[in-house]
């Protein structure tokens, strides 16, 4: 039997440390307990030894969709 897996999960699907960033939009988000924290600048992005290649591009209506927490921030 064949099974046919959506191209992306939805918002409660995504594990803690997954990248987002939806089309079009340069926000970077990453997943912390189905919630999206937004990575506040190119430091913290760089701090936390992010990877580029590891953010997944989703739809907008997908990343709305998903519960906002706490930005990152360096304190």
């Amino acid at each position: 039997m064949f099974f046919a897996f959506p191209l992306f999960a939805f918002a409660g699907n995504y594990l803690d440390g997954v990248l987002l960033r939806a089309e079009g939009d340069i926000k970077v988000y990453l997943i912390n307990n189905n919630t999206k924290r937004w990575v506040s600048s190119i430091e913290v992005f760089n701090f936390n030894n992010f990877k580029w290649q590891n953010v997944n591009i989703v739809s907008k209506k997908e990343i709305t969709a998903i519960k906002e927490g706490e930005p990152i921030v360096l304190e």
